[in-house]
C-alpha cells in the first residue's frame, strides 16, 4: 500500500503528458484526452486522500505558499496573453507608422474591393525572393473582402500555370473577375488598383475635351499641357478624345463628360446650342473657366451658376507656406458633397475667380458649392487686380469666396428598349464648374488633392461612385546619399567603436572585481 501509492503522482504527470501529445498529434481533444486527464486528476485526488496528512503539512509550509504564489502569478499571465490571443485572432488590427502609409491601401482601393459583386481571383507570377512583399501587398487587399482570393505562384516550377496565362515576364499579376483577364508587370498598389478598374468594368466611357478655342493640348507634356489628366483618365478606364463642337450636328451619344478646360475665346453660338440640347438630354458637362478669359455665363447662369467678374485673393499664412501666392489660393474646405465626401487633402488654384451657387436656380435644379478659400479678411474676390491687393467694400466679394459648383436636374427621357419600345425613364444632368483650369495642368496636378478632385468630379459626372475617394500614392524617395567618408565614419562609429567600447568597459569592471 505504501509502496504503490507514491507512484500515484508521476502517473498523473505520465497521463497529462500523454493528453498533450494526443492533442499536438491530432489538433483536437479526442476521448483518448479526456480518458488520460480523467485519470491523472483521479490518481492525483487518491493520493491526496491517502497522504492528506502529509499534504497538509505541506501545505501549511513557507515554500509552497511561495510556490503557489508563483504559480497563480503565471496562470494570470497565461490567462491574459490566451485572451489577448483570442482576441486577435478574431479581429485584424494593424498600424501603418510609415510616413507616407507605405503598408496601407488607399481609400480608393479598399472602396473598389468592398464593391467587388463576385470572386476576384488574383495569382502573381513570382521567384521565391521576391514574393514576400507582393504577399503583404495583395494580404492587404485580401481583408478588405473575402472575394478578394490571391495565389503567389513560383513560374520555374509552375511551367504549366506559365503557359495557361502566357506569362512572358517575372513579377506579373493576373487579375480574373468573371470572363475578364487583366495583366500587369508592374506590383504597386497604383497599378493593382487602375487594374482593378479595369477588369470590373463593363465597357469604357467616353470624355471628350473641345477643342480650337484656346484650350491646352491633351498630349501636352510641359507645365501648361493635360499630359497628366489624360493619364490618369485613361488609368480609370476612360476614352479620351477631342472634339471640335462646330463640326457636328450633335454631340455625340458616347459622351460620357464633355470637358471646357480654359477656353481663351469664346463659343460659338451654335456650339452653346449643341451643349443646351446635350444637357437635356442628360448630358454631362464640366467647365474650367479662368479671371479675365471667357465665362460661358449665358450657358452657366441658366444652371445656377454666378459667374464672378474678380481673381481669388488669400492672405492666410496657410498658404505662403508653401510658396503660394496672393493670387494661389491654398483650398482646405470642401462643402458636403458626394464628390467631396471625405476629402481631406489640400488643393491649390493658380489666378482662381469664384463660381457661387445661386440662391433660387431654376426649378428643378440643384447646385452648391464644392470648394472654398478661407474666411474674410484672409480672402476675398478682387475685381481690380492690382500689385497692392487690398478689399475695397462694395466691390470686392467677401470670403468665403466659393471657386467651384456642381448642379444636376432630372431630365425626363424617352428611351428605346431592345423590342423597339420606348419607355419614359428619368435621368440626371449634371454640370460642375471650376473657376480656374490651371489646377489641371502639369504643373499643378500633382499638388496633394489636385488631381484626386478633378478624378472625383469626373467619376461624379460620368456615375463612377465607387471611383470618388483618396487615391494611391506612390512612395516617396527617402533614400539619404552619403559621401564615402561619411559612410566610413558610421561604420567606425556603429560598428566598430560603440561595441568595442562597451567590450572593454565590461572587461575592465570584471579585472577591478576580482
Amino acid at each position: 500500500m505504501i509502496q504503490w501509492k507514491q507512484y500515484l503522482p508521476i502517473a498523473a504527470l505520465i497521463l497529462i503528458a500523454l493528453m498533450l501529445l494526443v492533442n499536438l498529434i491530432t489538433q483536437q481533444w479526442s476521448m483518448i484526452s479526456w480518458l488520460a486527464l480523467t485519470l491523472a486528476v483521479a490518481s492525483f485526488a487518491i493520493y491526496c486522500w491517502l497522504e492528506r496528512k502529509t499534504v497538509r503539512q505541506w501545505i501549511s509550509t513557507r515554500s509552497f505558499r511561495y510556490g503557489s504564489n508563483t504559480v497563480a502569478l503565471i496562470m494570470i499571465v497565461l490567462g491574459i496573453l490566451g485572451l489577448v490571443n483570442f482576441i486577435a485572432g478574431r479581429h485584424n488590427f494593424r498600424w501603418d507608422t510609415t510616413q507616407a502609409k507605405l503598408f496601407s491601401l488607399s481609400p480608393q482601393s479598399k472602396k473598389l474591393v468592398k464593391s467587388l459583386n463576385h470572386e476576384l481571383h488574383v495569382k502573381a507570377f513570382f521567384r521565391p525572393s521576391y514574393q514576400q512583399p507582393i504577399r503583404d501587398l495583395l494580404e492587404e487587399y485580401a481583408n478588405q473582402s473575402k472575394r478578394f482570393r490571391y495565389e503567389i505562384i513560383d513560374p520555374d516550377v509552375n511551367p504549366d500555370q506559365v503557359k495557361r496565362y502566357q506569362i512572358e515576364n517575372y513579377e506579373t499579376l493576373v487579375l480574373e473577375y468573371g470572363n475578364k483577364i487583366e495583366k500587369i508587370t508592374k506590383a504597386t498598389e497604383p497599378d493593382i488598383t487602375n487594374a482593378l478598374i479595369r477588369v470590373m468594368q463593363e465597357g469604357e466611357k467616353k470624355v471628350y475635351f473641345t477643342t480650337m478655342h484656346g484650350e491646352p493640348e491633351l498630349d501636352d507634356e510641359e507645365r501648361g499641357g493635360l499630359h497628366h489628366a489624360k493619364t490618369k483618365l485613361i488609368a480609370e478606364n476612360y476614352q479620351v478624345a477631342t472634339i471640335f463642337l462646330a463640326e457636328h450636328q450633335q454631340i455625340p451619344d458616347d459622351c460620357s463628360v464633355l470637358m471646357i478646360v480654359g477656353p481663351k475665346k469664346d463659343l460659338l453660338p451654335n456650339e452653346y446650342q449643341l451643349i443646351e440640347q446635350y444637357l437635356n438630354r442628360a448630358g454631362r458637362l464640366m467647365v474650367l473657366l479662368n479671371p479675365d478669359q471667357p465665362d460661358l455665363r449665358a450657358l452657366l447662369s441658366s444652371w445656377g451658376f454666378e459667374i464672378g467678374d474678380n481673381t481669388v485673393i488669400d492672405i492666410s499664412p496657410m498658404g505662403q507656406l508653401f510658396g503660394a501666392g496672393y493670387a494661389a489660393p491654398l483650398v482646405t474646405s470642401y462643402p458636403e458633397h458626394e464628390i467631396t465626401r471625405d476629402f481631406n487633402l489640400m488643393t491649390l488654384f493658380h489666378l482662381v475667380r469664384s463660381v457661387t451657387p445661386v440662391n433660387q436656380p431654376r426649378a428643378g435644379i440643384t447646385v452648391s458649392s464644392l470648394a472654398q478659400t478661407s474666411n474674410f479678411p484672409n480672402s476675398w474676390g478682387e475685381t481690380r487686380l492690382t500689385s497692392r491687393v487690398k478689399f475695397d467694400e462694395g466691390q470686392d466679394l467677401k470670403g468665403p469666396v466659393s471657386i467651384a459648383a456642381a448642379a444636376e436636374k432630372e431630365v425626363k427621357l424617352q428611351v428605346q428598349g431592345s423590342d423597339n419600345d420606348t419607355t419614359a425613364a428619368v435621368r440626371k444632368a449634371r454640370v460642375v464648374v471650376f473657376g480656374d483650369s490651371d489646377f489641371i495642368t502639369n504643373g499643378f496636378f500633382q499638388f496633394q488633392g489636385n488631381g484626386d478632385l478633378f478624378l472625383n468630379a469626373v467619376n461624379w459626372l460620368a456615375e463612377q461612385g465607387e471611383l470618388i475617394a483618396i487615391r494611391p500614392k506612390q512612395a516617396e524617395d527617402n533614400r539619404i546619399s552619403l559621401t564615402t567618408q561619411q559612410s566610413l565614419l558610421i561604420f567606425w562609429l556603429g560598428v566598430v567603436f560603440l561595441p568595442l567600447s562597451i567590450l572593454i568597459i565590461g572587461v575592465v569592471i570584471y579585472v577591478h572585481r576580482k
